[in-house]
């Protein structure tokens, strides 16, 4: 559970209360990469979310781990960013569990960037 477990080190490590309160160059660019990437996930992989809310470990399969209960995420009032969060945290259990398209949508960079 490597991934996952780096995953939620790299949730873990973001101040949730200030999200929306204020405006930072960093928002800009995630927002800006987050799109780019389910523009580019949509389009493989067609599944039951509408774009630009794509849940991508919704479009490929339920991961066996569940995140719901995970402390993290009652930390996020914003109910958008859990959501989004959640997701990024089911795909890397599947990651984890070996789903081709989970790694094939891997954030290369995860490991060596930290937020």
């Amino acid at each position: 559970m490597e991934n996952f477990n780096q995953a939620i080190k790299r949730i873990s490590a973001i101040d949730w209360s200030c999200i929306g309160n204020k405006e930072a160059r960093s928002h800009v660019h995630l927002s800006k990469e987050y799109l780019r990437r389910a523009s580019i996930f949509f389009q493989n992989y067609p599944g039951p979310c509408r774009y630009p809310f794509i849940i991508i470990s919704n479009s490929i399969t339920k991961s066996q781990v569940s995140v719901d209960e995970l402390q993290i995420l009652k930390e996020i009032d914003n109910s958008y960013v859990r959501e989004i969060v959640t997701s990024y945290l089911e795909l890397n259990a599947l990651i984890d569990e070996g789903n081709q398209i989970a790694i094939d949508n891997k954030d290369c960079r995860a490991s060596s960037k930290t937020i």
